[in-house]
């Protein structure tokens, strides 16, 4: 108690802990404050018993709800990860913008809520994107991580300090119409273990991607081999030879090859029963240095066995040359 005493005679600013951050029971130690936008108190318990309250905005250019502390500033782990349980009241997706803010620098991100029960958002508290995984966008979101829905923000713009948070808003870019998002309370962890959790296995030994299932997808080695050697069926179309060659037009020279043929001042394709055809599709496969990294990134991939293989490289996409 003397210690505190001697701090506060000081004068050195309050902190906050991160357990006043709950709109649902915001108490003296939370400052709410509602632009354009409704915050019901009434407590709604969710099938897996969190509590959470209604906030509704309205339509208007930015409506956001700032939730701030009464005195000082909350005190957040450097590095570590803000979660708020959310959950989308409307039957359609909604864009909800999450702004953490420590005195005038900001970090902030954008994601899409889809409807259904409650998820636990993870903000990152440092700026991060796909790239950093090196991947041109983040995998879908929400993932159910076998626990709880997780919606991970995988892109995230600035820099704050995190032991001097001093809001938290909410907003959304201009609705046409009200829209209702339910949340819960604001947690924090240290380090960004959700943000990892989002990309960790999510490519199998075949190159597919885990959390979804398609008609498609390989599920052994007997399967892709039997898709392999299998012949594949074509249908006879009216007008084309077997290889897919024009026989409504003049016919050219039959080789028993494929090959070009100049007539009448134009260039065709040309099939080997000799006729024109219309090329689409992929025209090259090759061994180059374009193939996906594994080095530093062993934990996406379910088998990483394959990096050391015939087809292993060295190469790093991050660095944009392959």
């Amino acid at each position: 108690m003397r210690t505190i005493l001697t701090f506060a005679f000081l004068g050195l600013p309050a902190i906050a802990h991160a357990a006043a951050v709950d709109p649902v029971h915001p108490g003296t130690a939370l400052r709410v404050k509602a632009t354009n936008a409704v915050l019901d108190p009434t407590v709604r318990k969710a099938a897996d018993g969190s509590e959470l309250v209604a906030l509704t905005f309205q339509p208007s250019v930015a409506p956001s709800l700032t939730l701030s502390p009464t005195q000082g500033a909350w005190h957040w782990p450097a590095n570590g990860t803000m979660r708020l349980r959310v959950q989308n009241g409307m039957p359609w997706p909604v864009t909800l913008i999450v702004d953490v803010a420590s005195g005038d620098t900001h970090l902030k991100t954008t994601v899409g809520l889809p409807p259904g029960p409650p998820q636990t958002l993870s903000l990152p508290l440092h700026a991060t994107s796909p790239r950093a995984f090196g991947m041109q966008v983040g995998p879908p979101m929400p993932f159910d991580d076998g626990k709880i829905k997780r919606l991970v923000a995988t892109s995230v713009d600035g820099a704050i300090d995190a032991a001097h948070v001093s809001s938290v808003t909410l907003s959304m870019p201009q609705p046409g119409a009200a829209q209702t998002v339910l949340i819960g309370a604001i947690d924090d962890v240290p380090g960004d273990a959700d943000l990892k959790a989002a990309y960790t296995g999510i490519v199998d030994r075949y190159g597919q991607y885990t959390r979804a299932t398609w008609p498609e997808k390989i599920a052994s080695d007997a399967e892709l081999k039997q898709r392999a050697d299998a012949t594949p069926h074509v249908d006879a179309v009216a007008g084309l030879d077997r290889y897919g060659g024009r026989t409504d037009l003049a016919a050219m020279k039959a080789t028993g090859w494929f090959h070009t043929q100049k007539q009448n001042g134009r260039w065709w394709l040309v099939t080997p029963e000799g006729h024109a055809f219309f090329s689409l599709g992929v025209n090259a496969v090759n061994h180059t240095d374009g193939r996906t990294y594994v080095q530093g990134r062993e934990f996406m991939f379910t088998d990483a066995s394959g990096a050391s293989g015939r087809f292993g490289g060295t190469a790093d996409s991050r660095s944009d040359h392959g």
